[in-house]
């Protein structure tokens, strides 16, 4: 499907949901990729915890376990970590500040990110012993390497990362609401009424005019 067509199918599950007594008004594009980039946190931070939950159900499926858990710290991390050139924010570790008991398992998961899952490192998940036989009876030497990986799924963790996931979705989630009045405010302070109605995506025009004088009292919901 082409971009365009993409939009426009957006677009249009936007008209249909919206009511009768609403309208809708486009974000800026500058602004745009900014409010889009929380709402992806916000998801991929709900994907995390089914995730978890799956994760609990299915603890004697050992495949499935070890994918749901690499697609959880893969998830995680992309809430924190940003592509080269990427004008969308990230979650910053300073989130923390004030909950050192669960930057102990923040700073766990991203290691885990780091060093196991996304490249080759050493960590507790991670360890093996590399040696040399020496065959005494064929004269001859063999190499091998041995590694013991362990999917973390005791309960105390699981709990732990259940707590951690869940605060950082309800920061991104008010990280997304003060976004949002920041851009509402400044078009209502720096755009004229005939420009805030030119942005209308969806909904009854001819309520414009009486919603937007009283549009500066109103409160996100």
């Amino acid at each position: 499907m082409k971009l365009n067509e993409r939009f426009d199918q957006l677009l249009a599950i936007i008209r249909e949901e919206t009511e009768e007594t609403e309208l809708i008004f486009r974000v800026p594009d500058d602004r745009n990729r900014q409010l889009l980039a929380y709402e992806g946190m916000a998801n991929d931070l709900t994907f995390c915890l089914n995730a978890l939950e799956r994760m609990k159900k299915e603890r004697a499926d050992n495949t499935l376990v070890t994918a749901l858990y690499f697609s959880f710290i893969i998830t995680y991390g992309k809430c924190f970590t940003d592509a080269t050139g990427s004008k969308s924010p990230k979650l910053e570790e300073n989130i923390f500040e004030y909950r050192p008991d669960l930057k102990e398992y923040h700073s766990e998961i991203m290691s885990l990110r780091h060093n196991y899952v996304a490249h080759r490192g050493t960590t507790i998940e991670d360890i093996g012993i590399a040696y040399i036989t020496l065959h005494t009876d064929r004269e001859g030497i063999s190499a091998h390497a041995k590694g013991l990986i362990r999917i973390t799924t005791d309960l105390q963790s699981h709990d732990s990362y259940v707590k951690t996931v869940s605060f950082v979705k309800d920061v991104t989630y008010e990280k997304f609401k003060k976004l949002a009045v920041k851009i509402w405010n400044h078009l209502l302070n720096e755009k004229s009424n005939s420009h805030l109605e030119s942005m209308i995506i969806a909904g009854r025009r001819e309520l414009s005019k009486k919603l937007l004088r009283k549009a500066r009292t109103f409160r996100l919901t």
